[in-house]
Order: C-alpha cells, then structure tokens, then sequence
C-alpha cells in the first residue's frame, strides 16, 4: 500500500478543513512547496495536492501548485475545481502526473468522456466522496441520491480504474477510516482503492492494508503529528523506520 501524504491549498496557504467546511480551517502557516520537499525527504514518492479555492469557485491555487511541482520529483496527483478540458490540460502541461476529478464525473458525463479520451484514463483518478451510503459533489455541498457502490460500478464501465474514496463524516476528525465501506468497494470494484478520512495514527493504517486499500491519503495526523510519515511509509514497506 502506498502511503501519500495530502497539501491541501486554500489562499495559497496550507490548511486543513473539518468535514469539508471552509469555516472550520486550520491554517498551518507553512509553505506548500517547502512541504512538499519535507514529506520527499522522509520517502514519500507521491503528493496528493487539493485546491480548495477551485473545488469551492472561488480562484485557484495554480502558482503555489506550480511552485510545488518544481521543488519535487515525487508523483502529483491535483484536484479540485477540474471542470473544463482546458484546465485539465493546464495542469497536465504543468506537469501534474495525475488529475482527481469528482463533480464533472458524476454530473457532466459527456465532458468527462471527452477528458478520459484526451487526457487517458491512466492519468485520470475519480474521488467519490460520501456521506453515509450517498455519494455527494461540488465540495460536499450537493447530493447525488446515488449510492457509493453503484457509482463504483457505473463510472469503472467507462474505463476508470482508480477511485479515491473520502468519508465526509471522517475527514479531518481523526476518528478513524471508515474501513468496512473501503474493504467492500475494493471487493466490488477490483479497482485501485485510495482512501482518504479519518486515519489518526498508525493503526489505522494498518487497518487500511489489511482491507486490502492500494493507498492512503494522511493529512491532518501529519500535521498535528499524530503519525510520523517515515513510520507510516516504514510499515506499507514491511520496514523498520530509522
């Protein structure tokens, strides 16, 4: 399982919500690329990058993405507010190795045929968040009335293979990942499962690899060092951090 430490950006800071709330941020006051290139240092080889200012439409974060991508060599995957194939494209000539894309996957199917087509679908990653059993967009302000399996099962048709799941009631609570839900998607689907919410120390992403998820997405327990990243990387590799 690989272990992928999330920035999330808003106003070009780092911060992090509660359940999705942009009135409930913590900013933590850091830079995002000198972040980045910490998490790096410590073996991390992937980056989950999310621009909350997009994703709310609200401005973007394209200059400090830029800037992160510049410090590091590790693997980007972006997202947030990727709602058109021109700024999908912007970010793939940035450099950006994958692309998260949630609302317009569900919403405006046609447009995002014409992305996996453009873009591949190798470099296309589908978050579907959820609350309870129902799957919900634009920022977790909308709900679908579609149910997380079956939004599973029509999106992998279309040739995606690689979902990233985020419990809404979890993240950023530090309460633990919704794991149950994450071993049965990953049952159903035989797609690659990234999980995200909830994980508040390294247990928990002990659980996370016994339900057979391909990655973890951490970001609060890193920043209030609930979880050291090398430990948490140490353990996915079946090492013994230093």
């Amino acid at each position: 399982m690989k272990v992928i430490p999330s920035i999330d950006l808003m106003k070009g800071q780092v911060v992090r919500l509660i359940q999705g709330d942009p009135n409930r941020a913590t900013v933590y006051g850091i830079n995002a690329s000198n972040t980045a290139k910490k998490y790096e240092e410590l073996g991390a080889n992937a980056l989950h990058v999310v621009d909350l200012d997009a994703t709310l439409s609200r401005g973007n974060n394209l200059n400090a993405i830029r800037k992160v991508r510049e410090k590091v060599s590790a693997s980007i995957q972006v997202g947030g507010g990727i709602r058109s194939i021109e700024y999908a494209d912007n970010l793939v000539e940035m450099g950006i190795d994958k692309l998260v894309i949630g609302t317009v996957a569900l919403e405006k199917r046609e447009l995002f045929k014409e992305m996996l087509s453009k873009i591949g679908n190798a470099r296309i990653v589908v978050a579907l968040d959820y609350k309870g059993e129902q799957v919900v967009t634009r920022g977790w302000t909308r709900k679908t009335g579609l149910r997380l399996l079956d939004a599973l099962d029509e999106i992998s048709a279309l040739g995606v293979t690689t979902f990233l799941l985020t419990c809404m009631e979890r993240d950023g609570m530090l309460i633990g990942p919704d794991v149950d839900v994450l071993k049965e998607a990953k049952r159903v689907s035989g797609a690659e499962i990234q999980a995200s919410g909830g994980v508040s120390n390294i247990k928990d992403v002990e659980k996370l690899m016994l339900a057979g998820v391909d990655a973890v997405i951490i970001g609060k327990a890193l920043y209030e060092r609930k979880i050291r990243l090398e430990d948490a990387i140490a353990l996915t590799e079946g090492v013994k951090a230093k």
